[in-house]
Order: structure tokens, then C-alpha cells, then sequence
């Protein structure tokens, strides 16, 4: 903590945790080969210091236009005409998820766990079913996709279907490990975007690609009922106002503009 803080700011909680994970790996592995004789407990910290911070650090929205910029990115290395290979499987990979957490207003956690069984492929759409125990409120839900959306998930449903196991079909699964999902894909999607000056916003604050989930939010917030959102994106309208309107301002201003030239403007 000490260390984490030289500089007066404050560690998160989540850090310390792996932190401490990473020295007990290690130190299990000294025992192991007998370069220790036990392993100790490692203590020293408590959640209670208040250089310690237990706030989850949310990213930021993007803006539509660069949702479009990072959509363009993404499917630019796509490739459905090629063999099952490791880096054509995740360069496809990152950018139907992308699709999909951003159009399904899903969670990262929600959408990684997907099985091809939850996702119901109609003429002019797709329903997804994202299950209780996958779900971080534990509350099962739907939502659903345009169709463009859906076919494209359709496409890479059948491009990497022969690595996928029919008990375990999960629809973004380790390549080397079908049973398995997908780990993470906010490594490749973070190296994407800090080459193309997208990672962060103006104001420096971090956008991973859980920012997907918040800029669709933040966008359909002045689209969608906010009743019928708080029902398919699994959140709260506390939440909803708390973090998903940071735009809602600026919207009103383009929604007054008019309003300048009728009553004010002098002719």
C-alpha cells in the first residue's frame, strides 16, 4: 500500500487482491520446489485505509461517432473465408462480441458466457436469454439484436463450429479449450484502441471494452422508454441516471438550438 501510494493518491482493493494472489502462486511454487520451507500468510493491509479505495472504477462512454470509428477497426480484421486458426478465430471473435455486448447492452461477464442454445434466431431478429447464474444481479433476463446483428452472430456461429463442443456450446470459447469460454478479449481490444488514440476519453479516464455496454446505454437513454432499458440491460434507473446520462446535457442543447432562432434572433 505503502508503495501503491507514494504519490497521495489511493490503491484500489481489487489491485491489492491480485496482487496478493500473484505472491501466494509464487510462493506455493517455492515450496513446491523446496526453496521454502512453508508458505506465510500475507497480511498487512486493511480495507478500512482510507488509501485504499473499494470504489469499482467504471470507464467511460464513447461517443457515437466513435463507436462507428471503433466498429470500422474491428471488422476490418475480420475474416470468415479463411481456415479455424488461432488469429483469425479472435480477430473474429472480438469484433462479433463487440456487436453483441454493444447492441445486446449486455455485460462483459453476460456475453463471454453466452451458449448458442440462449440465442434464438428469428426472421427479423434475435432474442437472447442471458441465464441467472451468469447474470451479476442473478436474475434471468432477455434482450434482443437487430437482424444485421444477428446474422453476423449466425456467421461466426457456423465459421467456427467445428471446434465447438455440442454440451459446451458456448458461443465465444478458448480456441485451445473449446469446453471453456473466452477468457477476456480487453487485452487485444485495449492494444486496438491505444494505437488508434481511442483508449482513453479527453479527460483521461480509461474505456475498456465494458465501455461498449456504457456508451449503448448512454446512447439509448434518449431512444429506448427508460423502464423497457432498465429491464434488458439488467440495471437499476438509479443507475441509470447515475452513470448512463452523461450525454443526456448536451442532447438538450441540440434540442433548444431551434429555439434561439424562433424567440430570440432578431430578424
Amino acid at each position: 500500500v505503502n508503495h501503491g501510494v507514494e504519490d497521495g493518491g489511493t490503491i484500489r482493493h481489487k489491485t491489492l487482491l491480485h496482487e496478493r494472489a500473484l505472491m501466494k502462486a509464487f510462493l506455493k511454487w517455492c515450496r513446491r520446489k523446496a526453496i521454502i520451507n512453508y508458505v506465510p500468510e500475507i497480511t498487512g493491509y486493511s480495507k478500512r485505509d482510507e488509501r485504499i479505495s473499494t470504489t469499482k472504477s467504471r470507464g467511460a462512454a464513447y461517443s457515437e461517432s466513435e463507436v462507428k470509428r471503433i466498429f470500422h477497426i474491428l471488422r476490418e480484421r475480420t475474416c470468415f473465408d479463411g481456415d479455424l486458426r488461432q488469429e483469425a478465430y479472435y480477430a473474429n471473435l472480438l469484433y462479433v462480441y463487440a456487436l453483441t455486448l454493444f447492441f445486446s447492452a449486455g455485460r462483459p461477464g453476460e456475453i463471454r458466457q453466452l451458449r448458442v442454445r440462449d440465442i434464438d434466431f428469428r426472421d427479423d431478429k434475435a432474442v437472447i436469454l442471458i441465464r441467472s447464474e451468469n447474470s451479476k444481479v442473478k436474475k434471468k433476463r432477455f434482450t434482443s439484436i437487430p437482424k444485421d446483428v444477428a446474422d453476423t452472430i449466425k456467421r461466426f456461429v457456423d465459421w467456427s463450429d467445428e471446434g465447438r463442443q455440442e454440451e459446451n456450446d458456448f458461443v465465444f470459447y478458448l480456441h485451445d479449450c473449446p469446453i471453456k469460454p473466452v477468457k477476456t478479449v480487453n487485452q487485444t481490444f485495449r492494444k486496438l484502441m491505444e494505437r488508434e488514440g481511442l483508449y482513453k476519453n479527453p479527460e483521461g479516464v480509461r474505456r475498456p471494452i465494458s465501455s461498449l455496454r456504457n456508451s449503448a446505454l448512454t446512447i439509448l437513454s434518449g431512444k429506448v422508454e427508460q423502464a423497457f432499458l432498465v429491464s434488458v440491460s439488467g440495471t437499476s434507473a438509479r443507475m441509470l441516471h447515475k452513470h448512463y446520462f452523461d450525454r443526456k446535457a448536451e442532447r438538450f442543447a441540440d434540442s433548444t438550438a431551434g429555439l434561439y432562432e424562433e424567440l430570440i434572433l432578431e430578424e
